[in-house]
């Protein structure tokens, strides 16, 4: 999983604001597998990512710890 939430990290680097959508159509990766590790990356004791709910959508940030672990 560690590269997993690494992709995904360094595509929220580029990509602020992504919807979980558009994470899983450009990550390589399972959805589910995407899923799981944006919210274990969303996780308190972690934050390394920020789920902005706008109506229905939902919109990741990376973080300052985010960031860090790049």
């Amino acid at each position: 999983m560690r590269s997993l939430v690494r992709r995904i990290a360094e595509y929220l680097a580029d990509y602020e604001g992504s919807s979980k959508k558009a994470i899983e159509e450009n990550v390589t990766g399972k959805a589910a597998a995407i899923r799981d590790a944006l919210r274990w990356m969303a996780a308190e004791e972690r934050s390394w990512v920020r789920i902005e709910k706008v109506g229905q959508a939902h919109y990741h940030h990376l973080t300052d710890a985010g960031r860090e672990m790049l």
